[in-house]
């Protein structure tokens, strides 16, 4: 199934991706006391990267303005890559890693300009040194084997992070330093909707195909589910002070 333009569904869908991003980032502020959570500071200076590198996809996708350089299946690739992979990351270093630990405030006063730096120096690669990235898509054939062997690492990690935030559902670990909160359900189920929804982005041969629109629609769930995992309780703590 081919859709006519794609376009405008799929900006509301990353706008919707973006604004969870942005939440999780000023939730990690939030929750910020003389030392931060590990993990916590992790995932929401991860998300900021995430959510500048999503407005970059969906500012960069095919019919959209052209931002620096015109814009394309894979220029718009290119910055996907780099959130998801960024995203799988982040997850499965926190799913993986004890929520008691605690970073100074110095180093967490820095985390946000370095993140800044790694995304700024990413985005200058995407819009001036794009030849110095291999292949991702090819009018009239599809995916080339560089992008579907990315996807496939993306949902490995996924899976990962699953099974590490299953775990600390199992010891009923729901809560961190200075006080921050988890739902690890949520948060492996975020982590298995992602997987699902990439699976979709190996097998498209047209970015308005129907495959691609539900690899988005999963993403938008997954962020919800990350919503619910990272956002909504800590709100309720937050509310209730």
């Amino acid at each position: 199934i081919q859709f006519a333009s794609f376009l405008p569904l799929h900006t509301f869908l990353e706008t919707c991706s973006i604004v969870v991003s942005v939440m999780v980032f000023v939730m990690s502020r939030q929750v910020a006391a003389d030392g931060a959570n590990r993990n916590m500071l992790l995932l929401g200076t991860a998300f900021l990267g995430v959510s500048v590198l999503d407005f970059m996809h969906a500012m960069s996708y095919a019919g959209m303005p052209a931002m620096v350089t015109p814009s394309g299946p894979e220029k718009a690739i290119n910055f996907w890559l780099a959130a998801r992979l960024l995203a799988a990351g982040a997850l499965v270093a926190a799913a993986t890693m004890s929520w008691h630990a605690t970073v100074p405030r110095r180093t967490a006063q820095l985390a946000v300009p370095a993140t800044l730096a790694v995304i700024g120096a990413i985005t200058w690669i995407v819009l001036c040194r794009p030849q110095s990235i291999p292949r991702t898509f090819i009018p009239g054939q599809g995916l080339t084997g560089f992008k579907i062997v990315a996807e496939w690492i993306i949902i490995a990690l996924s899976l990962i992070a699953a099974i590490g935030f299953f775990r600390h559902a199992e010891m009923h670990d729901r809560q961190g330093s200075t006080g921050v909160r988890f739902d690890p359900i949520a948060l492996m189920s975020a982590a298995v909707v992602t997987a699902l929804a990439e699976v979709f982005f190996t097998i498209y041969i047209d970015v308005n195909g129907l495959s691609n629109v539900l690899g988005h629609i999963y993403k938008v769930i997954a962020a919800w589910l990350i919503y619910r995992g990272l956002v909504a309780v800590n709100l309720q703590d937050i509310e209730a002070r």
